[in-house]
């Protein structure tokens, strides 16, 4: 039964199978080849035994940190409070990671029903191990150096049920390679400076390299290959 926190999505579509073997597109099995050599473990290749002393005293903030401090609420309650604030804000974030890294591993899974060649499946595949990796670590971080676990964001959750609420396989790939893997790079860019423990900073440096790797074109490549095959010809009347 799922609980409270849960978020149960409907989803339209259809699984495409193919006996035609691969695609016959070097570009193609040379970056599902490349994708498998850079795989890390989440289990052994980061260090879980780095201590993450949850509401200690942090160092001082940045700049527009210090002034949205001294401009706020929390002004008159010391720098107790805003160091308070602040783990919140982590424990907040971290949680958010691993919610969306969710979305990408079903997200990323819809991708392999779909696409028309055996290399492009196992090449979106690989995708889904990337984007499982990510929860695994994010949600072990939280599980086991946060007190507790925040649900997920509402504009978060309202984004994820767009994106898999149509059945439009295009969408699924735009709402995954655009939308959420470009507000991942986003967030991974701003935890070096919101993280406050080398343990998360570690696992985001990780999950960064990941997603570098699909902003470079990888991803898109195989996705613009089925693309090309999967949707019907578009043309525009020629006015009269």
């Amino acid at each position: 039964m799922p609980t409270v926190d849960d978020l149960v999505i409907a989803t339209p579509g259809a699984a495409r199978l193919t006996w035609s073997g691969g695609s016959g597109n070097p570009r193609i099995v040379s970056l599902y080849e490349q994708t498998k050599q850079l795989q890390w473990n989440a289990s052994t290749d980061v260090d879980w035994s780095v201590p993450v002393e949850f509401g200690s005293a942090l160092p001082e903030d940045s700049t527009f940190g210090l002034s949205a401090f001294r401009s706020s609420p929390l002004l008159s309650r010391g720098r107790a409070a805003w160091d308070a604030f602040r783990w919140e804000f982590h424990a907040w974030l971290a949680s958010q990671f691993a919610h969306g890294e969710q979305g990408a591993v079903i997200a990323s899974a819809r991708l392999t029903e779909v696409l028309p060649d055996v290399d492009a499946k196992c090449f979106a595949a690989v995708q889904v191990a990337d984007e499982a990796r990510h929860v695994e670590a994010f949600s072990r971080y939280v599980r086991d150096k946060m007190p507790s676990t925040y649900p997920v964001a509402g504009p978060l959750a309202s984004l994820l049920r767009d994106v898999f609420r149509d059945a439009r396989w295009d969408i699924t790939a735009l709402g995954l390679h655009v939308i959420l893997e470009g507000l991942a790079m986003a967030m991974l860019r701003m935890a070096n400076h919101t993280f406050h423990d080398a343990l998360i900073r570690d696992i985001t440096r990780l999950a960064a390299r990941d997603e570098r790797r699909g902003a470079q074109g990888r991803r898109r490549e195989a996705m613009r290959a089925g693309a090309l095959r999967l949707r019907p010809q578009r043309t525009i009347p020629h006015p009269h």
